[in-house]
């Protein structure tokens, strides 16, 4: 009996070394990217939690963007559930696909992501800007691949949330030009954006349809701090467009904070605070100030 038990696990333990796990996982995975994106690793080895596999140095690529992370678990967890864990940008993003039902009693597919002292400029190429600084928060997308397809999140969810803070961060670089060229033909330039520095920041906002809603936004950012409860990015069209209205409230009487004013379209004071209009296409951004 010792024998036979002795012979099944070191068949067990051959099988499982030998087995082709690399393979099978690029069938997996490489064989459903949408078209466009790009997924690349150096090895794989399996995983006991998430049971599942670890895939080192990752790379994924989908034009612009192009993100580098040293290592991703991915499992299935209880339920069917699919548990995954990333080391990147010196810190962690753990996450599931949670399945489930709608109330017209199809199938569901949520995911949930939670980031942990992440830096975005480590390891992440935006194509433009680039954000430096330490974030956490929290990811949420409801009914993915599930919404209308001609929203402009629709073939990602059907809605989502985005609850994320940020400090000791700067804000640089520039954004992207737009694709689509001057009624004279000539192409567009980037917008550059400038180096904004910030000590804090935080945003909770939602997807709905064709539009990114914030519903409560703060930065403390070169002596000033700016506060929204009113802004919405819209990517219905060509270019995407931005409705907002911001506040702006010194915090100090440094000569940065007092250019930057300086620098502002006139608005009227009210309890220290001056209070803006955003609007129009996010690369070339109207600003008004409002009384």
């Amino acid at each position: 009996m010792r024998r036979v038990a002795l012979f099944i696990a070191l068949l067990s333990l051959f099988l499982f070394v030998t087995f082709p796990h690399e393979l099978v996982v690029r069938r997996l995975v490489l064989t459903r990217l949408p078209p466009g994106v790009g997924v690349s690793f150096s090895d794989v080895s399996p995983s006991l939690w998430p049971l599942g596999y670890r895939l080192s140095d990752v790379e994924i690529s989908h034009d612009p963007l192009h993100a580098r992370m040293d290592s991703v678990r991915i499992g299935v967890g209880w339920l069917g559930t699919v548990r995954f864990e990333v080391e990147a940008c010196g810190g962690s993003v753990k996450g599931a696909v949670v399945g489930g039902t709608t109330t017209e009693g199809g199938r569901s597919r949520d995911l949930e992501i939670e980031l942990a002292d992440i830096d975005p400029s480590s390891c992440v190429d935006l194509g433009g800007p680039s954000i430096e600084g330490r974030f956490h928060g929290r990811i949420a997308l409801a009914g993915m691949a599930a919404g209308n397809p001609r929203d402009a999140f629709g073939k990602l969810a059907r809605s989502g949330s985005i609850d994320l803070e940020g400090e000791n961060g700067v804000l640089s670089g520039y954004l992207p030009a737009p694709r689509v060229a001057k009624p004279s033909g000539k192409r567009r330039e980037p917008q550059p954006i400038g180096r904004w520095e910030f000590s804090r920041a935080s945003i909770s906002a939602e997807l709905k349809g064709d539009r990114l809603v914030v519903a409560r936004g703060e930065a403390e950012a070169e002596g000033l701090l700016w506060q929204t409860d009113n802004a919405a990015i819209v990517f219905s069209g060509q270019t995407p467009r931005m409705q907002a209205e911001l506040t702006a409230k010194r915090l100090d009487d440094s000569a940065r904070s007092k250019a930057i004013l300086g620098l502002l379209p006139k608005a009227v004071e009210k309890d220290g605070r001056r209070r803006y209009r955003l609007t129009g296409p996010i690369s070339s951004v109207q600003v008004t100030g409002l009384k």
